[in-house]
Parts: C-alpha cells; sequence; structure tokens
C-alpha cells in the first residue's frame, strides 16, 4: 500500500509543473509588454520635447534675424548722418579730414 501512495504525488508533481511554467511566462510577458508599452510612451514625450525645440529654435532664429536687421538700420551711415545734422546742428564739411602723423 505504501507504493500506491507514492505513484499520485508524482503524478501530482508532474502535473504542477506546466502550471507554474504557463504562469511565469504569463508574468513574463506582461513584463516585457509593460517595458515595451513604457519605452513607447518615453519615445513619444521625447518627439514631442524635440518638435517643441525646434519650433523654439525656429522661433530664436527668425527673432535673431529682425534684430539683426534693426541693428543694420541703426548703423547705417545715412541714418547716423541725418541725425547728426537734425538733432546736433552738425553739417558735412566739404573738405576731407587730415591724418596727423
Amino acid at each position: 500500500m505504501g507504493q500506491s501512495t507514492d505513484k499520485p504525488k508524482t503524478k501530482e508533481k508532474a502535473q504542477g509543473m506546466p502550471r507554474w511554467s504557463i504562469l511565469g511566462g504569463i508574468a513574463f510577458a506582461a513584463f516585457l509588454t509593460v517595458v515595451y508599452i513604457s519605452n513607447v510612451i518615453e519615445t513619444d514625450k521625447l518627439l514631442n520635447e524635440i518638435r517643441k525645440l525646434k519650433k523654439d529654435y525656429q522661433t530664436v532664429m527668425n527673432y535673431n534675424e529682425m534684430l539683426r536687421s534693426r541693428v543694420n538700420d541703426l548703423e547705417s551711415p545715412s541714418r547716423i548722418t541725418e541725425i547728426a545734422r537734425k538733432e546736433l546742428g552738425m553739417i558735412k564739411s566739404a573738405k576731407t579730414p587730415e591724418l596727423l602723423p
């Protein structure tokens, strides 16, 4: 009688192994799915940040170009001469300036 009770226990262990293997496989698949989805979400966040930074960069470049244009306008000799004549009462000399040694 002792032998008949040992065989069913062995049979139960053999049936129990595939269940744990299946549960382990499902848990591993779930883990991989969570990791994949978190990577997709993080990649999407990074792509959105890149788009925003490119837009901000273009805005700054446009503003810089506008400022360069404004500086060129302000530094133009004709504008400076006009301000010197009208606001400071200066007159343009007909004589060429001389350089002193």
